[in-house]
Formats: C-alpha cells, sequence, structure tokens
C-alpha cells in the first residue's frame, strides 16, 4: 500500500470525513515526495478496493468513514465540524490512526480503567480495559452519554449507592472531554473550548438591565405603567426594590424596548418579572381546578408544590384561560402600549414553545448546558442564571425553553425527572402520538397535558411508596400490605387459571418452578389479572425460546421485573433489589429481562393480536409479512386475550394451530424443535455486541413505527432516524429501498447497504455457528428482510442468475424458508432455462398441497419431458387445487396493479399471487402457453 492511501485511510479514522484539499494539505506538509490534487481525485472517482477493506468510502469531494457512509449523514457531520480548526498530529502519531481501533491513552481514560478495575470489574483487568474502550468508540463519533450509561447497564455495571454513580460520572465527563472526536475536526472538546471558544464567550451581565424607551416615555395609549395595570406615584414598584415608583421605574417613565434583532438576556428577565406578576393572582385561581383535572388533590405538601410548578408550566401558553386565548396571549395584550411593539413580535415566538423532557448531554462552562429533546432528539444550547438549579450530564428536566440572545432560557424554571422513567414516558406519548397522527412538537403542543398527568401520576405513586414504607415499619404482614395497597387476593376462578398453566406440559419441569417462583414473589404486589398475564408470557417464551439457566430464579427474577415496568407499578427501586428478593445477580436479571422484552415487543405480543384479530383455519389463509414483529398491543389488553386464548382448548392447542406455509410466523412445528432446544451462538457471548443490542433497540422500535404509518415521508423519517442511532440498523435500509428508491437501481443500493449493516451486527462468527438456523432467531431477520429485497430486486431486473444465488444463500441460512424463497427462486431457475436446478428445489420442497407448487411441478415435467402423461397429470392436479389460475396465465383476465394482502386456498387471490410472479415462466418456456391453453380446452 502506498503512503498516500495510508495518510487518507489515517484521516479517515481521525476526522470521520476529509475534503480531498485537506488531504493534500496535510499529506504535502510532513512528506518531500508531494503529491498533486488530481492524484487524490483519481482515488475519489475510482476508490481502490484496499480502502473499502479499511471503512474508507468517498462521497463527492471527501473520503469518509463507514459509520458516516452508512447512515448517509455525510451533510450533518460537515455541519457540525463547520468552523472548527482541524489537529494535525506529527507523522508518526498521525499513521498510528490507520489502526481504526487506536485512539490516546489520556490520563483521563486510566483514571477511568483504574476506578472500573477497583469498583466493578475486581480481577478482571482486560474486561475492564475492553469496557473502557468500548466507551470510546461510543464518544469519539459524538457525544452520547446515555447511550454511554446503556453500555454499562449492558455489561451489568450496578451502582452501590449515588456516591459512586456521581464518581463515575464525573470520570466519564473529563474522560468525554478529552477524547479526539470527528464533529471536532480530531480536536479534544476540551481543547476547542480552551483554545477556540473560551476567549470569544461574553459573560452575561450580573446587575439587572435598566429598559429605557428612546422616546418621550409614552405608550402608545399615554400609560406611564411599568407592570401590567396604571401604576401610582405613590405605590409600591412592581419591580420589587421597595420603593416607590416614583422614585424608581416611574422617575424615568420606564417603558421596555427592544435593542437589536433578539430578545436579550437582560429584556427576557424582566419580561418574566412583569409576566409572574400579572398571572400570580389568576393562577390561583385555577390551581384547584388543575388538581382537581390531575387528581393531585390529595397529595401531601411537599408533592403538590412539585405538581403547582409543573402545571404553571403548562398552563401559562397552552391552557385556555379565557375563550381559547391563554394568559401569556392575555399578557401580550395587556402589554400593548407599555411594551416596545418590536419586542412584542420577538415574543410571539415565545408562545410556540412547549413543555417537554430534556436530557443533559453536556455541562459546559459559563454555566452553559447542552440539552437533548428525549422525544424529538432536538439539541439546544441553555444559559443558565445564577438562580437557576445546577445541571449535570445525564439529568432528566421536565421544563419549557424560550429562545434568548441565540440560545434558551428556561421559562420559569426546571423539575428533575428520575433516569428509569424515561424510556416509560417515551413509550407511552409514542401511542399518543400514533393516536392522533401528530408530529412530536404539536403533541406536546397541544396535547401537553399528557406529559403533566404522566408526571402527576409519578407524584401520587411515589408517595404511596413513600406511604407504604412508613406502613411496612407498623405492619410487615402481607394481608396488611394488600389491604393497603387494594390489592385483592385471587378469586377462585383466577386460582383455578393460575392451576391450569402450572398443569400445561412445560418442556422441562425447570420453567414450571420458575413460573412457581414468580408466583410466590409476586403475589400480595401485583394484580392477580397481571401475574398471569406474565405467566403466560413465560409459557410462550419458553415455548418458542426454550432458553439456558445459569441460576434457579434469575428468570423468575427477570419476568418480575417485566411485570414491575410494563404495568407501571415500580414496586422496585430498582434491579438490584429484585435481584436480591430473589437471590440472584442484578446483571443476570438485565441480561434476561431485556430477552424478555424483546419477546413480548417482536413475537409475543403480535402473535397473539393477530389470533385475536383475525383468526387462522384451514379454509382461509393470511400472508403475514414482517409486520408481525412490530404489533405491540397494550399489555392489559393481551392479558385479556390470553385469557380467552386459554379458554379455548388450552394454550397447546393454540399453539399448534395448522397453518400451511405462513412465511410471516415461526410456530411450533417439527422443523424448529431442534433449533428450539439449542441455544444461539455468538450473539449473547459477545461482550462487544452490548452496545449494538442497545442502540438496535431504540433503532428497531422506530422501526416498528414506520411500519405502522400509512405515510412514505413519515415512513422515511423514521428510518433516517432510526440510522442516525444504530447505523447497523438493516430495516431501515429495507424501508428506504421500498418508499424512497426512484427505480430499481437505487433500490439494489439500499438492500446492499442494508446486507452490510446486518453482516455487522451479526459478525462473521455469528454466521458461521448459526447458519441453517436464521429467522429463528430474531436477530437475523432484518439482514433477511434486506437479502430478500435484493434477491427480489435483482429478479425485477432480469438478473435472474445473480437474483437467484442471493436467494440460494438464504436458503443456506434458513433452509425452513419461512420467507418464501423457494417460489420466485424456481422461477429464476426457469428463466435461465436451468431445468435440472427447478426439477432439485421442488423436489426438495414437495409440497404438492400448495397451488402454486403444483403449478410449477408440472411446468417443470413439461420442460423435462414434453407432453407426456406424467407432465397432464401434473397439470390436471393443478387446475383441480386452482382453476384460476389459467385465466391469468393465458391473458383472459387482467393483473391488478397490486397482489392482494390476504388469499384462500383455491381462491381467486391465491391464482392472482401466483400468476403474478410465475406467468413470466409459461411465456417464456417453449410451447408452454400452447399447451396449457389446449388442456384448458379439452
Amino acid at each position: 500500500m502506498n503512503q498516500l492511501k495510508e495518510y487518507i485511510i489515517a484521516l479517515t479514522n481521525l476526522y470521520g470525513a476529509v475534503h480531498k484539499e485537506k488531504v493534500m494539505e496535510i499529506y504535502n506538509s510532513q512528506n518531500k515526495d508531494r503529491v498533486s490534487l488530481k492524484e487524490i481525485e483519481v482515488m475519489l472517482k475510482n476508490p481502490p478496493v484496499d480502502l473499502e477493506a479499511f471503512a474508507v468510502y468517498t462521497e463527492g469531494e471527501y473520503f469518509i468513514h463507514e459509520a458516516i457512509f452508512m447512515i448517509d449523514n455525510l451533510e450533518d457531520m460537515l455541519r457540525k465540524k463547520k468552523g472548527k480548526p482541524h489537529y494535525v498530529p506529527h507523522k508518526n502519531e498521525l499513521l498510528k490512526y490507520m489502526d481504526e481501533e487506536h485512539f490516546e491513552k489520556t490520563g483521563e481514560y486510566k483514571a477511568l480503567v483504574k476506578y472500573v478495575k477497583k469498583n466493578f470489574l475486581k480481577n478482571q483487568p482486560e474486561r475492564a480495559e475492553e469496557l473502557c474502550e468500548e466507551i470510546h468508540k461510543i464518544l469519539h463519533v459524538g457525544p452520547d452519554m446515555q447511550e454511554v450509561m446503556n453500555t454499562l447497564n449492558y455489561w451489568g455495571i450496578d451502582f452501590k449507592d449515588m456516591d459512586q454513580l456521581n464518581e463515575l460520572t464525573a470520570l466519564l465527563m473529563k474522560f468525554a472531554n478529552n477524547i479526539r472526536i470527528w464533529e471536532n475536526n480530531g480536536h479534544t472538546p476540551e481543547e476547542i473550548s480552551r483554545k477556540f471558544e473560551k476567549p470569544n464567550m461574553k459573560p452575561l451581565p450580573k446587575k439587572p438591565f435598566d429598559f429605557k424607551k428612546t422616546g418621550n416615555g409614552e405608550g402608545d395609549n399615554g400609560d406611564e405603567a411599568v407592570g401590567t395595570k396604571k401604576v401610582g406615584r405613590n405605590e409600591p414598584c412592581p419591580c420589587g426594590s421597595g420603593k416607590k415608583y416614583k422614585k424608581c421605574c416611574g422617575k424615568s417613565e420606564n417603558v421596555i424596548s427592544l435593542f437589536g434583532d433578539e430578545i436579550t438576556p437582560e429584556e427576557a428577565l424582566e419580561v418574566r418579572r412583569l409576566f409572574f406578576i400579572y398571572s400570580e393572582p389568576k393562577i390561583a385561581k385555577v390551581i384547584g381546578k388543575m388538581h382537581d383535572q390531575f387528581g393531585t388533590g390529595p397529595l401531601s405538601l411537599a408533592y403538590q408544590k412539585d405538581a403547582e410548578f409543573l402545571f404553571i408550566e403548562w398552563l401559562v401558553m397552552e391552557y385556555p384561560y379565557e375563550g381559547d386565548q391563554s394568559l401569556f396571549d392575555l399578557f401580550l395584550e395587556d402589554m400593548k402600549g407599555k411594551m416596545d411593539r418590536r419586542l412584542l413580535q420577538k415574543l410571539e415566538s415565545w408562545k410556540k414553545s412547549y413543555l417537554s423532557v430534556y436530557e443533559v448531554i453536556d455541562d459546559r462552562e459559563e454555566r452553559v448546558i447542552l440539552v437533548k429533546d428525549i422525544f424529538t432528539y432536538e439539541e439546544k444550547v441553555v444559559g443558565l442564571d445564577e438562580g437557576d438549579p445546577s445541571s449535570k450530564v445525564g439529568d432528566m428536566q421536565v421544563t419549557r425553553l424560550v429562545p434568548v440572545a441565540g440560545v434558551y432560557e428556561y421559562f420559569f424554571g426546571a423539575f428533575y425527572l428520575p433516569l428509569k422513567l424515561r424510556d416509560l414516558f417515551v413509550h407511552l406519548l409514542k401511542m399518543d402520538k400514533k393516536k392522533y397522527n401528530k408530529t412530536w412538537e404539536a403533541l406536546l403542543k397541544e396535547n401537553g397535558d399528557r406529559l403533566v398527568q404522566l408526571i402527576a401520576d409519578m407524584f401520587k405513586n411515589d408517595q404511596k411508596k413513600d406511604q407504604k414504607k412508613e406502613h411496612l415499619k407498623s405492619d410487615n404482614k402481607l394481608k396488611g400490605i394488600n389491604d393497603y395497597l387494594e390489592i385483592p387476593a385471587f378469586t377462585p376462578k383466577e386460582i383455578e387459571e393460575v392451576e391450569s398453566i402450572l398443569r400445561l406440559d412445560w418442556k422441562k419441569d425447570i420453567y414450571r418452578e420458575e413460573a412457581r417462583l414468580f408466583i410466590e414473589k409476586s403475589q400480595g404486589i401485583y394484580l392477580p389479572i397481571d401475574i398471569i398475564s406474565g405467566l403466560y408470557m413465560w409459557w410462550d417464551y419458553t415455548e418458542f425460546e426454550a432458553p439456558g439457566f445459569r441460576k434457579q430464579g434469575v428468570w423468575a427474577a427477570a419476568l418480575n421485573e417485566l411485570i414491575d415496568e410494563l404495568y407501571n407499578y415500580y414496586h422496585y427501586d430498582s434491579r438490584s433489589e429484585i435481584a436480591d428478593t430473589y437471590g440472584v445477580s442484578a446483571s443476570s436479571v438485565g441480561t434476561y429481562y431485556y430477552r424478555l422484552w424483546d419477546f413480548v415487543e417482536l413475537h409475543h405480543a403480535g402473535i397473539k393480536a393477530l389470533r385475536k384479530k383475525t383468526p387462522l383455519d384451514k379454509a382461509s389463509k393470511k400472508k403475514i409479512g414482517p409486520a408481525i414483529e412490530g404489533i405491540i398491543k397494550s399489555l392489559k389488553e393481551l392479558s385479556e386475550s390470553k385469557k380467552k386464548d386459554a379458554k379455548n382448548k388450552g394454550l397447546e392447542d393454540d399453539s399448534q394451530m395448522d397453518l400451511e406455509y405462513d412465511p410471516g410466523m415461526d410456530l411450533e412445528d417439527d422443523s424448529h424443535k431442534e433449533l428450539k432446544n439449542s441455544s444461539r451462538v455468538g450473539l449473547e457471548d459477545n461482550p462487544i455486541s452490548a452496545t449494538t443490542v442497545s442502540k438496535n433497540a431504540k433503532a428497531q422500535d422506530l422501526i416498528y413505527d414506520a411500519w405502522e404509518s400509512r405515510s412514505p415521508t413519515e415512513i422515511i423519517h423514521l428510518a433516517k432516524k432510526a440510522l442516525e442511532i444504530d447505523p447497523r440498523c438493516a430495516d431501515a435500509y429495507v424501508l428506504l429501498a421500498e418508499h424512497r428508491a426512484k427505480n430499481v437501481e437505487e433500490a439494489i443500493t439500499y438492500y446492499q447497504k442494508g446486507i452490510q449493516a446486518g453482516e455487522k451486527a451479526l459478525g462473521k462468527t455469528f454466521f458461521k455457528e448459526n447458519q441453517g438456523h436464521f429467522w429463528g432467531i430474531l436477530e437475523t431477520r432484518p439482514y433477511m428482510r434486506a437479502k430478500m429485497g435484493l434477491g427480489m430486486s435483482l429478479l425485477e431486473k432480469k438478473e435472474y442468475s445473480h437474483g437467484a444465488e442471493v436467494l440460494e444463500e438464504m436458503l443456506k441460512l434458513n433452509p425452513n424458508d419461512n420467507q418464501g424463497v423457494r417460489s420466485p427462486l424456481v422461477i429464476a431457475y426457469f428463466m435461465e432455462k436451468d431445468y435440472s436446478k427447478a426439477k432439485a428445489l421442488l423436489d426438495r420442497y414437495d409440497e404438492d398441497f400448495l397451488s402454486d407448487w403444483s403449478y410449477n411441478k408440472a411446468l417443470q415435467v413439461f420442460c423435462d419431458e414434453g407432453e407426456t402423461q406424467e407432465a397432464k397429470r401434473r397439470l390436471k392436479n393443478a387446475i383441480k387445487k386452482n382453476p384460476h389460475v389459467p385465466k391469468y396465465l393465458l391473458g383472459e383476465k387482467r393483473l391488478p396493479d397490486t397482489p392482494p394482502e390476504a388469499y384462500s386456498l383455491g381462491g381467486e387471490e391465491e391464482a392472482i399471487i401466483y400468476a403474478i410472479y410465475g406467468k413470466k415462466a409459461w411465456l417464456k418456456t417453449p410451447g408452454a402457453v400452447a399447451w396449457l391453453h389446449k388442456n384448458i380446452k379439452k
């Protein structure tokens, strides 16, 4: 490899994206043999193969890292880099960056490793280094402390107290501030701040600003007041100075004026002060209504104060105080003539603000923080005043942010939300978003009371917990707890149902014992209906996954956490508390909890909901696509459907429904028993995959949303969002291929990217050790969907040989062929006149009961033997199974533009589906159509 390529690889790893001229500039400054721009441009236009092997791609005038190429976000990265100088180390140091894993082992890094070794991974020095290197991989692309915390969680890092959490957070922040990151062109955040930002920062003024109008001191209406009403000259000044108005603000007939194009911090402070004076008596009149509306009346005084803070943040802008006008609308009306018109116009921007939840993702100097909206992912720079509460990275703030002088400020203040509620709030509001079909901004603005209600419920729940703890001090009996929490005992009918579940034919006795342990530990804490729901989930999970055990009790604890979270009990304060209850480790509980969660979302809820909504029998079959994995129903409703399922001949019969070739569902069958009784190899035992799993879980949530959307624009938006979170989200590329690609060539490109993403997510070892079991393992499905899309697109492009190769690879990975690869594959063989392969495939999947397979077999025999009696017998059998097919193959009936979503065996819809993909094979085969026509006439 020549030296220029080495420079390109090293600079790409250091900067993420590097312009051709910057490559030439740095190379020529460090080497005697100079390179021209033309030499570099040749590499841009025709990139050498070995560059891609080092994860270097090209786009326009830039060499870019694979991580940027995969999610198509070069433009966003360049925007973040704009105006920042490049860090250029000496040649020897620079070329070390040819190794993608290389980074500077700074003092901050060593301090972090030392702390992790001492406190979390004792006697495991290599694991400690590995974890800290994983953290570096996350942070060097760009700051993402939430992802770091997720990684710590997946590694089973448990904190013994808040002091330990704060100590580690401080070390992480120091480490993050001294990492060379792409968006800083290789500089660390600390270097950018010290060398380039801090010298140009202007501190906020500490003294109150004296608002004076440049004129005669009179408003439009001749008022001489500053506040919300005319103030007498001998009355106290509304500014709070304690002086009379005539000797304070009234001395120079003050009214607020706007200086410049933006609201200044001083003006914003005065506006808020005046608004408080105006709104305080009005707010007091409706606080009682707020407590009634949100059910917080019975709360103690401490909780009521917190609730009232949120009420105020919401009602000042959204609550219709008079007609459809909010208090802020009324305030701006009242201030006409007392406040400069241009400032009033600027304050209209505040009316667009909304109450939301923000995560602090960076704590900058000079009282400036960076926050991210947990719903929209929008980042905002917030300037803090001396009276604002201190903030640290990871804090979750419920607040309203308003624009002030190029940054944002709190409207009143911020309420701190427990971190563990983050995912719950997002999940619950996502359902509202779907219900109202609004953007996040519109939902939070127009339905902000929903967010307030959720937090009000949290106040009520917290108070119950406090009261329960006090109650436990005096009465530790279970009956007393049940009575206090109003949780009823099991009814005789519910006891009978529990016993019927325990009598089921469990694959292993230990699964039944875990169920018994779960009942013992959860009885009296959760409602009986929710405990029963958990038992059904556990039964389904053991039937589909046949999980292994390390220690008895760990799965029961994981199931307990699942019920605690899904049904919003929050009985336990931490995972460690649940683990202690069952006598197992918290890290193991976490691992199994996430597997149960994924199963419930991707598999169990979808199948149960589909069975309830669309009963399937022998006469009517539904072709169920990948959306089954995204059907996430309310588990309260799901528990009811499970009770109905149990009454319908028991769960055993339900799980063995007679489905003929249903590619979307992995129900019990002989071909899957071996897989279900074997553990999956590769993913679970790969510690590096923990971060991938964490990112993929978030990205996959967006994919489920996209599957449910009918808007192509929203689907594309969600797919891009998913790739921003996890560049290895193969399903996102599948969606882009289906909804963004303008032609088959673009679709192929997206599918190829999806395949690359899937290969990276799974890893080479996984392919070797799990070949033959794909699709039965949930993690493989996004990759398999991308593979299917590529194969079908190649066939559409009439590249039958290439397309057949892709589909053949899929059958090697998944011989059970849940996706129905064999049907288009046999047609590809016909189109290539490779009749021997067609025969081998048809014999391999000898499925005479399916109409399409019968027609394909008849065509294959005709190709091999001509108009023989065997060919005629095969055709007669096919026509008997579905007499509608010939009408579409012969053109007597026109095919619709889109295939039907469902079909019944022998019905016209089934005929259409076959003719859409199979007709070309009959037309391609010499004499086949005439033979078919002759036999139909007879």
